[in-house]
């Protein structure tokens, strides 16, 4: 259980009154940080708009890496809103930050959105190469979050398309690795 409530409150209280100690940076990510909050309160546009104030600071500063985590939390946010031409502009802006900074849980989740939104667009070759590209890169630092969504993404692409025992496949792979007790070394 979070209190985003008190989160939101605290937050905004550190920007009023601001610090000698503070750096542009601590702002740039305190900024992200109630980007998140008001996402999880469902208060997009407030969501947005602090993720694009985290975003100028951290191009300010030349934070690349900081920008690509940005980046993708907007699109997710978009996704949220279902302005999936923005979350798919927002993704694309993510993967090429996280590519030139090696920020690969960036690029592996960004995948994992883009797979999602081309699944929902019935692009399903597309949506299979991104799905395929995130098992890649969420294999390499064995991000469980990661898999687990591309099973549950491909297990829906296949049932979708009426490959059902290819479905069935990534349902298995899903429950296995969904229980905290097995290790993450499931790949495809």
């Amino acid at each position: 259980w979070r209190d985003y409530g008190k989160a939101e409150e605290y937050m905004n209280e550190l920007l009023k009154m601001g610090s000698k100690d503070s750096t542009l940076a601590d702002y740039g990510i305190l900024y992200h940080n109630l980007g998140i909050v008001y996402s999880h309160q469902k208060k997009f546009e407030e969501a947005i708009g602090s993720f694009r104030k985290s975003l100028e600071i951290r191009k300010s500063r030349n934070d690349e890496y900081g920008q690509s985590i940005t980046f993708h939390d907007i699109a997710e946010t978009y996704m949220k809103m279902e302005m999936n031409d923005d979350a798919i502009r927002n993704f694309y802006s993510a993967l090429a930050l996280g590519r030139k900074v090696d920020n690969i849980p960036v690029i592996s989740a960004s995948y994992v959105g883009l797979a999602r939104l081309k699944t929902g667009r019935k692009e399903f070759a597309e949506a299979l190469r991104y799905f395929d590209s995130a098992l890649f890169y969420a294999n390499q630092i064995r991000e469980r979050k990661v898999l687990l969504d591309s099973y549950d993404g491909l297990r829906t692409l296949n049932a979708t398309q009426g490959n059902y025992k290819e479905a069935l496949k990534y349902e298995q792979m899903s429950r296995t690795l969904g229980d905290p007790s097995v290790p993450v070394l499931v790949s495809v």
